[in-house]
């Protein structure tokens, strides 16, 4: 019995098909809530915010002309390897298999395209998701979680782990299954649809993702007059706090790495907090590994 029968037998969620990355079959598949929007549902992605996710779904921005970024290129180019690597040093215990793309039995708008499915050695079923990234990943990234949840919710399963390779580093993160959390992304999946339906945007909510979409929206200029009235008055307060708050930031990054002189970490009470960082022959720079 394959495993994609084995997921089906759970009752949870019906296979779609297998869709070639990023071809229109495969957008068209995870048409509806899949598990790369729940993260910008929830607020948690920090490339991209519900505002932009509502009009990319309704078609209402462009798709970027050169195709997709360096970085989602790189991730898609290193998932096999990275994936492979894993279940090499894990072979004991588990393998992995990969899988197509899911709708839930209960909600067919509700979609789920795990990069694989883990088989653990005592016959149970797991998610297992493959990230690359430039940076460190000590802890896992929120949107990386909703995902992975997400997946966990739709196709019925306990646990899954998430593996990158980040920063050089080979990193996993165990995710389980946690009823009260599904539900709170289930409801802001429902909230999103019914957002489509009735053609009612998100709140803006000050991300860079949302204010870069408003100007995509609004590139087309004509000669008017637009009364600001108020929100001219919020606009510059707010200007003015962010120049002292850039200006304060500046001041207190150069006592750091005055403070460090060369360090390569820093740290708050035994934890890890800030990491220097150079490229290439350049002068080191602040990364902060937390808040």
């Amino acid at each position: 019995m394959t495993i994609d029968h084995l997921i089906e037998q759970i009752g949870s969620a019906k296979l779609l098909g297998y869709f070639a990355h990023d071809s229109e079959e495969w957008h068209e598949a995870r048409k509806g809530v899949a598990g790369s929007l729940v993260g910008s549902l929830m607020g948690h992605n920090p490339w991209r915010s519900a505002y932009t996710a509502y009009h990319e779904y309704l078609g209402l921005l462009p798709r970027e002309s050169n195709g997709p970024s360096l970085a989602m290129r790189l991730g898609t180019a290193f998932e096999k390897p990275i994936q492979e690597l894993w279940v090499q040093e894990n072979s004991e215990w588990l393998t992995a298999h990969n899988t197509g793309t899911w709708a839930s039995t209960r909600n067919p708008n509700f979609k789920a395209n795990p990069d694989a499915i883990i088989e653990w050695s005592d016959g149970s079923l797991g998610i297992l998701e493959i990230k690359f990234s430039r940076n460190p990943m000590n802890e896992l990234p929120p949107h990386y979680k909703d995902q992975v949840m997400w997946y966990l919710h739709v196709l019925g399963l306990d646990r899954g782990v998430l593996v990158a390779v980040a920063n050089g580093e080979l990193v996993e993160h165990e995710i389980k299954y946690d009823v009260v959390y599904a539900a709170e992304l289930e409801a802001m999946a429902n909230e999103f649809l019914n957002r489509i339906e009735t053609q009612v945007p998100p709140d803006w909510d000050g991300s860079q993702s949302t204010y870069e979409t408003v100007r995509t929206l609004s590139d087309q200029l004509h000669d008017d007059e637009v009364e600001l009235g108020e929100l001219y008055q919020s606009l510059i307060r707010a200007k003015e706090n962010m120049d002292d708050a850039d200006q304060r930031l500046t001041l207190l990054k150069s006592q750091v790495l005055h403070l460090m002189d060369g360090a390569r970490v820093g740290t708050f009470e035994g934890d890890k907090v800030i990491q220097l960082q150079v490229r290439g022959t350049g002068a080191p720079f602040i990364v902060f590994k937390r808040g």
